[in-house]
């Protein structure tokens, strides 16, 4: 797709003999956006932008490709209580954000919300490093922000679908309920010095977070079995190890970890991104890594397939929109009181509006900001087409080829669930086990074909545990078997055997 971008000046980095200016420039084809504040830390904030800007380079091809250069420009959104930057990389792999309180600044004037990109040129690396703390800096976005105006200086960016796809499912991957872990930035140092020092061509190159119960959790990476302890965590689940990929793109944080007070890990199961946050004072940096590089956020990681499948329709979608609108910063108990739809309904209709670009979702907080990733809509019809194994298990259900065997309900009262065992008869007769949670996203799958034992859920499920899930959503008829009630609150060891193994999601 072609995104446009108009700059009247580059972005520049001023510096006289008494301050400094980081000036960013705006694009101009979208509504204004202004903030001019005063840096409390350069250095920090220098730091933090650097690291940005090595997440967007990340993978990069030659910089003679003008479309490479032109994949660069961040999304900023100003905000009335901070400053976010967003950013995906070269190779789709991963996606970083940077967001700035606004105590880490001294405003000076009005500030004017918005979202837009800001001209983030490949020289402006050498000029940041500059930065001194002794020196006054001001960060000024916008408005009037930047070097000398350039009559022309516009430019088209060519973004490939895949590219826009990864900025698109990344947003809704952090919707995604990820089990966190709080570490300490020293232990992730740690083990990106080992991988810095240590390289192997050997398989396997995972990375493997043990986490066994009353103890505290442990990565180990491959294939040298080497191991970290995450000191002062303690595990309280079930014994479950969970094997992720991805792990030379930690590098990244390297300038990040020095300035954090403490790091938020984010996991969703195997294979699956894992996210980092380091909490840098009033700065929060945000790492989110694909579990593949040349398979990346992009290609069949099935969040779509994992969200809820009924629920909101496009009139309570607009609702929840124009809640959001209107409160920004909203939790989603909040959003859906006020906009009058269910958990479920409010589930996925943000995890719709998310996916679209027109909404930012923090983990930590819990809360919705609406903020529209491009200037103009975009056609999801013909980014996201319909999954074949979505069209495979519909075509399995219509034909009367699943059969659900038993419905109960579980789980704990902090996260109450659905567990079906159904028979799906393909090629042949699967027993296949599913649960949902209490807002319809698919928590748990197992079957015996040969996708599911491939792949397990890291590229999203598989026809047949598809098929036993519409089967579960579909209206009931008197062939349906009688729902098996199970008081909720039932301990999590009582779940079936198989969840204790690594290709369990969370």
């Amino acid at each position: 797709m072609d995104i446009a971008l108009q700059y009247e000046r580059p972005t520049a980095v001023v510096t006289t003999a008494d301050a400094t200016t980081v000036a960013l420039a705006a694009n101009v084809l979208r509504p204004p956006v202004a903030f001019r504040g005063r840096v409390r830390d350069p250095l920090r904030l220098r730091q933090l932008l650097l690291a940005q800007h090595a997440a967007a380079n990340a993978g990069a091809r030659p910089i003679t490709d003008a479309t490479v250069r032109a994949t660069l420009d961040p999304v900023v959104t100003v905000q009335p209580d901070r400053v976010v930057f967003e950013t995906m990389s070269n190779d789709g792999s991963c996606y970083a954000r940077l967001t700035a309180s606004m105590e880490a600044f001294e405003v000076e004037g009005e500030i004017q919300t918005g979202t837009t990109n800001i001209d983030f040129t490949w020289d402006l690396a050498p000029a940041l490093n500059t930065l001194r703390s002794s020196h006054p800096t001001t960060l000024a976005i916008g408005g009037d922000a930047g070097g000398p105006a350039i009559d022309g200086y516009a430019r088209v960016a060519v973004l490939p679908d895949p590219w826009v796809k990864g900025y698109l499912q990344v947003q809704g991957a952090l919707t995604a309920h990820p089990f966190t872990i709080g570490a300490r930035p020293v232990d992730i140092a740690s083990i990106i010095a080992f991988l810095d020092e240590h390289y192997t061509r050997r398989s396997p190159q995972g990375m493997r977070y043990v986490l066994q119960p009353g103890g505290p959790i442990a990565v180990v990476l491959e294939p040298w079995e080497q191991r970290f302890i995450l000191r002062g965590t303690h595990y309280t689940g079930f014994d479950r190890t969970v094997r992720l990929w991805g792990r030379k793109r930690l590098s990244l944080l390297s300038r990040v970890l020095p300035f954090a007070d403490h790091v938020t890990i984010a996991i969703l199961g195997r294979g699956l991104p894992h996210v980092y946050i380091c909490h840098c004072g009033p700065y929060q940096f945000m790492l989110a890594i694909s579990g593949w590089t040349a398979d990346d956020w992009t290609m069949g990681s099935g969040f779509d397939l994992l969200a809820a499948f009924t629920g909101a329709t496009a009139e309570r979608t607009s609702r929840v929109a124009d809640y959001l609108a209107a409160h920004p910063g909203a939790r989603r108990d909040e959003i859906a009181a006020g906009a009058g739809t269910s958990a479920t309904e409010t589930e996925q209709a943000l995890f719709q509006l998310s996916r679209a670009g027109r909404v930012l979702y923090d983990p930590l907080s819990g809360r919705y900001q609406a903020r529209d990733l491009f200037a103009e809509p975009l056609d999801l019809e013909a980014l996201f087409v319909a999954d074949p194994r979505l069209e495979a298990a519909q075509a399995l259900l219509q034909s009367g080829k699943v059969q659900v065997r038993s419905i109960t309900q579980g789980g704990s009262r902090a996260r109450p669930e659905t567990r079906i065992t159904a028979v799906v008869q393909d090629d042949i007769e699967y027993t296949v086990k599913v649960q949902v949670d209490e807002n319809g996203r698919l928590r748990y799958g197992r079957c015996q074909c040969a996708f599911f034992r491939m792949n397990t859920l890291t590229r999203g499920p598989c026809a047949h545990i598809l098929a036993a899930r519409l089967a579960f959503d579909a209206p009931a008829t008197d062939d349906a078997p009688a729902q098996i009630s199970v008081p909720a609150g039932v301990d999590e060891s009582a779940a079936d055997a198989d969840e204790t193994e690594e290709d369990v999601p969370f």
